[in-house]
């Protein structure tokens, strides 16, 4: 695959990368996701009420500023195909703690020490639970 731009130099793709990646660091891969869709279809988020996707938008606008569509593109497509789907599946791991962590504390609300010591023999009684 050859990367044009008006640098024309292989290795500003990595720059490039590296810097989209700097850019998107604090950010839930869904959001990241949904800012390349906008940048790639040269659309604006209809309503972005906390400025998180136009900020994003804005940074990434100006990392690009000087660069063809096409390069831009490719390098966001490039992020989305190899960089995005680890961080989504990290991502989706702590969702899923955390929403555990959600339900096991509705659980427990309102209960007693003991109420709660019960509980948690009940489930290594049933092998939910697993003593380590």
């Amino acid at each position: 695959m050859k990367i044009e731009n008006q640098r024309n130099e292989p290795r500003n793709l990595y720059c490039f990368l590296e810097q989209v990646e700097n850019i998107f660091e604090v950010y839930a891969p869904p959001f990241q996701r949904k800012v390349i869709q906008h940048i790639i279809n040269g659309s604006r988020p209809r309503r972005d009420i906390s400025g998180s996707m136009d900020y994003v938008i804005e940074n990434l606008e100006k990392l690009f500023d000087g660069c063809n569509v096409s390069f831009r593109n490719n390098v966001l497509s490039i992020y989305s195909e190899k960089t995005l789907p680890s961080l989504e599946v990290e991502h989706n791991k702590t969702v899923e703690i955390q929403d555990a962590t959600d339900e096991l504390l509705a659980l427990t609300e309102g209960k007693t020490a003991q109420e709660i010591k019960a509980m948690i023999e009940a489930l290594r009684a049933n092998k939910v639970l697993v003593s380590t």
